[in-house]
């Protein structure tokens, strides 16, 4: 009967040491407690995205003021997966925003009951003008 008790304390202290969310089946919140956060924060990115876009030779400058929607996942661990682009402009443009996108450093994590947990977020990203 002891040595049950201290097999489940163990399992529980492993939790407790390891700030991930314990489950078998990954949940992607699109809300939490503690958002991530960029390195930096919110005008570190901008500046990151301004520094990294380059406009794509040969589009219409047309693209170059609209809004790209993306969102992506930011992980239990702060990088970044499944980027995509949600409202479509060019080809070309969609694939620089992704390309920047997939090359964030790592984010701070959100947090959810104490938890590290996996975030959806959103982000309008527009090309620096000339």
């Amino acid at each position: 009967m002891i040595t049950s008790i201290f097999i489940i304390m163990m399992t529980g202290s492993v939790y407790a040491q390891d700030r991930t969310q314990p489950t078998t089946r990954r949940v992607i919140f699109s809300v939490v407690e503690e958002p991530p956060v960029f390195p930096g924060g919110v005008s570190a990115l901008q500046k990151y995205l301004e520094d990294n876009l380059q406009f794509p030779d040969g589009v219409n400058e047309k693209f170059r003021n609209k809004p790209i929607f993306t969102n992506f996942i930011i992980n239990e661990t702060g990088t970044i997966d499944s980027a995509r682009v949600v409202k479509h402009g060019n080809k070309l443009v969609d694939a620089e925003v992704i390309r920047v996108i997939e090359g964030m450093p790592a984010w701070a994590p959100g947090k959810q009951s104490g938890y590290t947990v996996a975030v959806r977020y959103n982000v309008s990203v527009r090309f620096p003008k000339k």
